[in-house]
């Protein structure tokens, strides 16, 4: 049998490696595994381990796992599946994509957002559209038509009248050119960067975007709200229970007397995703939710005022309580954010040119300059006219149009490209030539970004890294489908077993169906938790009485882990003690317990399999490490137990 061996550093030195001694951690069979390596991993991971793993001691039996298990993936030849292939492909050219565009004018791009993002706008707008099919000679006129228009607007015409007289902006009989308030990424890049550059009260020389000529007038600029935190008390309508608008209005009077808002949001939140945290939500910017109503009151709170009155929204009733306001984030916070937005904006034709200037910094690209003049002669009205195109490309010489390090682009590839792009027969010989030209510049642009793209490991070892890792990360998945999952969802009878075996471990705690009241005057629920008691079938109208005495009534199943539920409460049929829990006191009626016990393996199979497969994994490692011979350089490894404190 194979064994884990600690070598000291006199008995390792009897071992040959092809690597530096001081850089192996580890060898399994002929394979060393680098120092480097482990130390990445771990770091990498530091975050997700368990606290008792966290130190190198305890990672470094779940790396051998790792190791093990990649290892046998490779040997089962998992990375040659078409499944596998098919994904890690895709993964691969996505991260490639985010790689490319992370360029110098990104930055920029970003930075320039996030200035902008510090004010929004408030402004109106005359647009002056494109003929159609315009020509230069076309947009001079609607140039020089914008340029006659400021000058009437300098000289005393009214913003205003100007839009309605002059506007071909479709909605302007109705807003008068009216845009409201709007900042960064509301408005195509030019107008943006125009209305940013325009003073208050001022209006813009001729704006260029791709929908004609803009003016625009400046009406206000503010400083953009920043973010804030709250916790919130949700209620609803349902069946059985107290109208949620006068629930809400009773435990805003209790937080005014005096009760925790975290302890009202514990015991009666609906929101069971903030209940059990004293209702507390994430930090949120404006716009970021899907109730603006609720947004609007949580940007009014203030130091001074901190609880709101009731809310009602399209989700029920609130009581908001302010935790923190706070400006605009930081850039390091939002930069990534901003980025995915300069990457879908037109502000990624920006970028786009910063791409190829990067190629071309970095691969050896030979471009053919004969290309251009052969096929502007190549190409004739015959081109646009003739459907069957083989007899054409036929002709073509056996020549390059681009050269790069491993692949070559040859005329006969770009002419299939021309052929995709056909278009009408141009007018004249010159608008031919223009079409080829661009065509062609256009296909070595495309052709570039695809070659670097499909070679971007062997440029930038980042990317290189992160895809291997990803690799990897599907081998693992696939072969813990094989070995694992699969097995365990085929075995019914070792499933059983399983479960047989180790069912004290699958024991559920009691669970109950309950009303629950509470409040703050113990002596009142004595009085309710009387008359209850009496006569149990008048409870509706119980419920109403006591309402009016400041009770409040839930109604549900429930279990001891439950915020609700009393810790000291033991579950069983009828009238509770009375309790003091969560700031109030609490008193259950209980009509039905279901007692605590091992369900049935039917009611409770995912979560047998669930075990059952970590005991099949178990299993498997054991049989990896005996089939393996793994030795360990204990020098090395003392040296990065230092270094990893």
């Amino acid at each position: 049998m194979k064994k884990i061996v600690l070598l000291c550093f006199l008995s390792f030195a009897s071992v040959v490696w092809a690597q530096d001694q001081e850089q192996v951690l580890l060898q399994i069979n002929d394979e060393p595994v680098m120092a480097e390596e482990f130390k990445r991993v771990f770091s990498k991971n530091l975050d997700l381990l368990d606290p008792e793993d966290r130190d190198a001691q305890s990672y470094l039996d779940l790396f051998i796992d790792y190791k093990l298990k990649l290892n046998e993936a490779y040997a089962l030849h998992l990375d040659t599946l078409q499944s596998h292939r098919a994904e890690f492909d895709i993964y691969r050219m996505q991260l490639a994509d985010k790689f490319m565009r992370n360029t110098t004018a990104t930055e920029e791009l970003v930075k320039e957002a996030y200035k902008r993002k510090q004010h929004v706008l408030e402004a109106s707008h005359i647009l002056l559209q494109w003929p159609k099919d315009a020509t230069a000679k076309d947009s001079l006129a609607v140039y020089q038509r914008a340029v006659a228009i400021k000058k009437e607007i300098d000289e005393g015409m009214s913003f205003q009248a100007a839009a309605l007289k002059y506007s071909d902006d479709p909605s302007v009989t109705e807003n008068q050119g009216r845009l409201g308030w709007f900042g960064p990424f509301k408005m195509i890049y030019p107008f943006e960067t125009a209305a940013y550059a325009t003073p208050v009260g001022e209006v813009s020389d001729p704006v260029k975007t791709r929908f004609g000529y803009h003016l625009i007038h400046l009406t206000g600029k503010r400083e953009a709200g920043g973010r804030v935190k709250v916790a919130h008390i949700m209620l609803t309508d349902k069946e059985g229970g107290q109208d949620a608008e006068e629930k809400i209005k009773a435990i805003a009077d209790r937080i005014k007397q005096g009760a925790s808002f975290a302890d009202m949001a514990k015991q009666y939140s609906e929101d069971t995703n903030t209940a059990a945290n004293g209702g507390e939500l994430k930090a949120f910017e404006k716009a970021s939710l899907m109730s603006a109503k609720f947004e609007e009151a949580a940007f009014a709170l203030s130091e001074e005022n901190p609880i709101s009155d009731p809310v009602k929204t399209e989700f029920g009733w609130h009581l908001i309580k302010l935790i923190f306001k706070q400006d605009l984030l930081p850039y390091s916070d939002m930069k990534d954010q901003l980025a995915r937005q300069v990457q879908q904006d037109v502000r990624a034709q920006m970028i786009d040119a910063d791409i190829i200037k990067k190629i071309d910094s970095t691969i050896e690209v030979e471009e053919n300059p004969e290309a251009l003049t052969f096929f502007m002669n190549f190409i004739d009205e015959d081109f646009f006219t003739t459907k069957d195109k083989s007899a054409l490309s036929e002709k073509l010489p056996e020549d390059f149009v681009v050269k790069f390090p491993k692949e070559t682009k040859t005329y006969a590839n770009f002419f299939s490209y021309l052929v995709i792009n056909q278009v009408k027969t141009p007018r004249n010989e010159f608008v031919k030539n223009q079409w080829v030209k661009q065509l062609l510049k256009n296909y070595i642009k495309l052709e570039k970004k695809r070659y670097y793209k499909e070679h971007l490991d062997e440029y930038n070892t980042e990317y290189a890294g992160i895809i291997e890792e990803y690799k990897n990360g599907l081998l693992l998945f696939d072969l813990m489908q094989q070995k694992v999952w699969e097995a365990s969802n085929k075995d019914s009878l070792g499933l059983r077993a399983f479960y047989e075996q180790h069912a004290s471990d699958f024991k559920k705690p009691a669970e109950f169906r309950a009303t629950i009241a509470s409040g703050t005057d113990k002596k009142t629920l004595r009085n309710l938790r009387k008359a209850w008691s009496k006569n149990p079938e008048d409870a509706s109208a119980l419920r109403q009485r006591f309402k009016a005495q400041n009770l409040l009534f839930d109604q549900g199943r429930y279990s001891l882990k439950d915020e609700q539920i009393p810790t000291k409460l033991k579950p069983k049929q009828g009238s509770s003690k009375i309790y003091k829990h969560n700031g109030q006191y609490v008193w259950l009626w209980i009509e039905e317990v279901k007692p605590a016990g091992i369900p049935p393996l039917a009611e409770i199979r995912g979560e047998v399999a669930n075990a059952y497969q970590s005991q099949l994994e178990e299993n498997w490692i054991a049989q990896l490490r005996a089939e393996n011979n793994i030795t360990i350089n204990q020098s090395v490894f003392e040296k990065l137990q230092e270094e990893l404190k």
